[in-house]
């Protein structure tokens, strides 16, 4: 696998059709026997093989191809210092944490990569003029706290208002905590119900204000906001706006069509 992670990555290739995922653990995490016969149990829809460094994951009934991102879940609890160091290990990878998994995102196609740096650019072109905050790209983690304990999670594109940015700052290496506004967008046709979910029991949950969902493949966006129970769908038809974001415009619609100029 090809790809390189957010908080750990600086540069990243496309690893949509790759069907084996090699990834390395540091070497203070040992498998035993007992270990590995858990973690077997706990993934059922992976193929692994255990090596001296790391293990090697294969897809069994779980399809790589269908999917944004699969989770490896782990019979022990890592320390926010393992997740950070598994990161290191595995810069070809875009990984995500918490203490009982990992998350590897499998990478996009060029013409969704192109569709979220056109809307990267709206936001960052935004907020140039407004000057509200800091905008990131999927270069940047946040470690965020939910009811299931502490997440690592890295949008697609995010927006965190100076306000909160300077009481989210975690520690000494400015790691940022939930942002105001996170977007994150459909790579699979068939992974919309994954993004949603991690949307609702990830981002929200840590403390993000908004949520977008952005599904180019159907045309139709989708809208958490923090304090209320469901989200709203909207078409591509109707430009994105929030009283949060003042002369924000999200015109989807428009940012697909460019995306698909350029790609042709």
């Amino acid at each position: 696998m090809n790809k390189k992670t957010l908080t750990f990555h600086k540069n990243s290739l496309i690893l949509r059709d790759m069907n084996t995922v090699e990834l390395q653990f540091p070497k203070g995490i040992l498998f035993t026997p007992k270990n590995i016969e858990e973690m077997v149990s706990l993934n059922p829809g992976l193929s692994l093989q255990f090596t001296d460094s790391g293990v090697t994951i294969s897809e069994g009934d779980m399809r790589f191809s269908n999917m944004d991102f699969f989770k490896l879940l782990l019979p022990f609890k890592m320390q926010e210092e393992d997740l950070h160091r598994i990161g290191e290990l595995n810069q070809h990878l875009k990984l995500e944490g918490e203490e009982k998994g990992i998350i590897v995102n499998m990478g996009t196609t060029i013409l969704i990569g192109a569709f979220t740096a056109a809307i990267l650019i709206t936001v960052g072109v935004w907020n140039r003029k407004m000057k509200l905050g800091r905008v990131a790209d999927s270069s940047t983690g946040h470690d965020m706290q939910t009811e299931e304990g502490k997440k690592h999670r890295i949008p697609d594109v995010s927006f965190i208002a100076y306000k909160k940015f300077t009481s989210k700052v975690l520690d000494s290496n400015s790691r940022v905590g939930s942002p105001t506004l996170c977007i994150e967008v459909v790579s699979n046709r068939d992974s919309l119900n994954q993004d949603l979910e991690k949307m609702e029991e990830d981002w929200m949950q840590g403390g993000t204000e908004i949520g977008l969902v952005v599904c180019p493949h159907r045309k139709k966006y989708y809208i958490f906001e923090s304090g209320q129970k469901d989200y709203k769908t909207l078409s591509f038809s109707k430009p994105f706006a929030h009283k949060l974001l003042p002369e924000l415009i999200l015109d989807f619609d428009a940012l697909l069509q460019e995306a698909m100029e350029e790609c042709c």
